[in-house]
């Protein structure tokens, strides 16, 4: 197997029919094809210039692709760093994936959501009309750094090189208090036509509504890029964040956890 670390134009030709037929519920699959690397960013390939299967991770996640058939499949199932949350495949992949890993795999539900009702004066009174008066920072490459380091704010990080990567093109915003990054929201993903959110705030500032003012700015960012925000909820609490952001429910799908 080869590990591939940024796709480019003559591997994204090749790759992109594979994923023609996939179910999008993040924007993983367009953000890698379209060349975004980082430190927990790569596509396996079972060869470089002519490949007939693929697997793509960014950060917890994956997305398998190509011909589940091909003699090197399975191989390629068995070299998945573990643990792993498999997004949608095609179910001939869903079905090795089951055959391989039975007894580690765990099906759970995850909820989509569409932007198309985002109306952003509601954002800017999210942001500017906050009973706390909090106000919203750019995330700049030094306060990157030290969120690098950071037991919860270091995953923003993952899909990026380096905070210098992070602070130029991740559209992250955040609240401070007492000189601390309270609350952050930056791009996860990022691709030509959209980003995909995540938002994160420590344990000790919880329960103030800082989440929905830092994911109402980046929101915000985005639109004013021509970006679409993308909204991808694990439980119930990041979908009220999300309908309260005016995000709108679109069904939900399963990811497959293996753990390690």
């Amino acid at each position: 197997m080869h590990i591939i670390h940024k796709v480019d134009t003559a591997l994204k030709a090749k790759l992109v029919p594979f994923f023609n037929t996939h179910h999008r519920v993040d924007l993983g699959i367009d953000s890698l094809l379209d060349g975004q690397s980082g430190k927990q960013i790569s596509v396996v390939v079972d060869n470089v210039t002519d490949p007939k299967i693929a697997f793509i991770r960014y950060g917890t996640f994956g997305v398998l692709a190509g011909d589940a058939t091909h003699d090197k499949a399975a191989a390629l199932i068995q070299s998945i760093e573990l643990p792993c949350a498999i997004q949608p495949s095609p179910e001939p992949w869903m079905n090795l994936l089951q055959y391989t890993y039975a007894e580690k795999l765990k099906k759970t539900e995850r909820f989509s959501f569409t932007h198309t009702f985002i109306e952003v004066a509601e954002l800017n009174r999210i942001i500017e009309q906050n009973a706390g008066g909090y106000k919203v920072h750019e995330i700049d490459a030094a306060t990157a750094q030290a969120m690098e380091t950071d037991e919860w704010h270091k995953y923003h990080l993952s899909n990026y090189h380096s905070p210098d990567d992070f602070s130029a093109n991740a559209l992250a915003s955040g609240i401070f208090i007492d000189g601390t990054p309270a609350s952050v929201c930056s791009a996860a993903l990022r691709c030509s036509y959209g980003i995909e959110l995540n938002v994160i705030t420590l344990p000790q500032f919880r329960n103030k509504g800082l989440a929905a003012i830092v994911s109402a700015a980046t929101i915000k960012k985005a639109i004013e890029q021509n970006l679409v925000p993308h909204w991808d909820a694990a439980n119930e609490r990041s979908a009220r964040l999300a309908m309260r952001l005016g995000f709108k429910p679109a069904g939900s799908y399963f990811t497959h956890y293996i753990s390690a």
